[in-house]
């Protein structure tokens, strides 16, 4: 049933990751389900949102957009094969960057997962550092699935830029830290790619129009606040 096969994958992911589970609890009701994870880093090298500074090079992992095209595909009721299939495992079964967030200790000076779509989520860099941002939409990685799936190029940026739930990373690095970020890529057989970089200001620019961290208007396919 459904609850065995969610206690086993949940064990089996909590192995994969040296994740203990001690503790728990329940209730009589509808069925919820939390999870709350504690943890440790050594002093002075946890990836915090602040740090980014002008001049640094901002890198996101992966390909984006995926995720959010798995959805879609989904609530569009599509019959999925072949590439939606693919877009539909990356948005149930996401790949957490534990690897990277540990090489990155020491390397990149601000970090944050991408759960709520690029633009909100290096918006929250942006605001902890008290920087802005310059971002090349035509740099951001994308999968040969999403390219095939999504056609229109607008619509591919829409969700690539605000679609979340993708949970790679995207990190900001000082330029003469660049040569590491490409070991380490090789080192993780990860793709780590250059978007942007950081600025002077408050204004996060994409394509050279100013944007509103809060994201796109996917209907629309517009910024909003540009």
């Amino acid at each position: 049933d459904f609850l065995s096969g969610f206690s086993e994958q949940l064990l089996a992911l909590a192995k994969q990751h040296d994740v203990q589970l001690i503790g728990g609890d329940t209730v009589r009701g509808p069925l919820a389900i939390t999870l709350q994870i504690l943890g440790t880093v050594p002093a002075e090298s946890a990836l915090k949102r602040s740090g980014a500074s002008v001049g640094d090079l901002i890198f996101v992992s992966g390909t984006l957009g995926d995720a959010a095209a798995g959805l879609a595909t989904i609530l569009a009721g599509e019959t999925a094969s072949g590439d939606g299939r693919y877009l539909i495992e990356r948005l149930n079964r996401p790949s957490p960057r534990v690897n990277l967030g540990l090489a990155l200790r020491g390397v990149a000076s601000a970090a944050i997962d991408l759960s709520d779509g690029l633009l909100a989520d290096l918006g929250h860099i942006l605001e902890q550092s008290g920087v802005g941002a310059v971002v090349d939409s035509k740099k951001i990685p994308c999968s040969d699935e999403l390219l095939r799936t999504v056609v229109d190029q607008q619509q591919r940026v829409a969700l690539m830029v605000a679609g979340g739930d993708d949970y790679e990373l995207c990190f900001t690095v000082s330029p003469s830290r660049a040569d590491v970020i490409n070991q380490i890529s090789t080192d993780l057989s990860l793709p780590l790619v250059q978007i942007g970089r950081i600025g002077e200001g408050s204004e996060l620019l994409l394509d050279g129009e100013r944007i509103s961290p809060k994201g796109f208007d996917h209907f629309k396919g517009k910024a909003h606040g540009s």
